[in-house]
């Protein structure tokens, strides 16, 4: 699983683009290296990336300086969306047409992030911007093979966009079909409701002292078990003292 599109927007260096959409990246499947210099965006990619699918708590890493310098007002946002090569899945639980729970199982291909800045604070602590991360699914008809073997939940064989978020239909046993709407909200990124979903680890030079100091400490534990359980030659045999 890789992320095959990365679309960005306001952004660091990246800004509304010409077409007021941002700055479309294709991937080739397999390694991928950025050059250029310094102040061209390679690191603002990588950052783009970890934001989409590492682990990172995205109000403690955004600040001021990542939007763009052309984004000044309230309303410009930063988007970052990443399309997958093939489709990832969340399992939700809905209410259908016909008033029944349902545990459905939505195909996704994309991952998006905006971010704005807060207007003004509702409560004391509240944090300067207003961050939304969500998955989106496939629109159209549904291919059945992409799906594993689940007994337990409904497998959607079409999704169509309306303008609270989704309409999703799925089919009993019996081969009557039926739909459930899911709202935008529902498709808030979350892990535990999410399969085969791409994740990244991201090393960065914000990370460099823990790093060095993990090792360092790591290496000065070594040290001292190797003087305090070091090998003694005992009649030509090895033991631990």
């Amino acid at each position: 699983m890789f992320i095959k599109s990365l679309t960005i927007k306001n952004f660091r260096c990246f800004g509304k683009g010409t077409d007021e959409k941002g700055t479309a990246i294709n991937f080739n499947n397999g390694l991928t290296a950025f050059i250029g210099r310094n102040g061209s965006g390679k690191t603002a990619i990588l950052e783009a990336l970890n934001f989409l699918i590492g682990s990172d708590y995205l109000p403690t890493r955004i600040k001021e300086k990542d939007f763009n310098s052309d984004a000044k007002e309230i309303k410009d946002e930063i988007v970052i969306e990443g399309e997958t090569e093939k489709p990832f899945f969340a399992t939700l639980d809905v209410r259908s047409s016909t008033n029944q729970l349902e545990t459905i199982i939505i195909p996704c291909n994309k991952i998006k992030i905006t971010i704005k800045r807060r207007e003004k604070p509702e409560k004391v602590l509240d944090d300067p911007f207003v961050i939304n991360k969500y998955v989106l699914p496939i629109v159209g008809d549904i291919d059945e093979s992409i799906f594993e073997e689940d007994k337990k939940a409904r497998k959607a064989s079409r999704i169509s966009q309306i303008k609270e978020g989704y309409t999703v239909f799925y089919k009993l046993k019996d081969g009557q079909e039926r739909n459930a709407k899911v709202i935008s909200y529902q498709l808030t990124y979350n892990p535990n409701r999410l399969t085969k979903c791409p994740k990244s680890y991201y090393l960065s030079k914000d990370r460099d002292d823990d790093v060095s100091g993990n090792y360092s400490l790591i290496a000065k534990i070594l040290t001292d078990l190797h003087w305090k359980y070091k090998k003694k030659q005992t009649g030509g045999e090895n033991t631990i003292s």
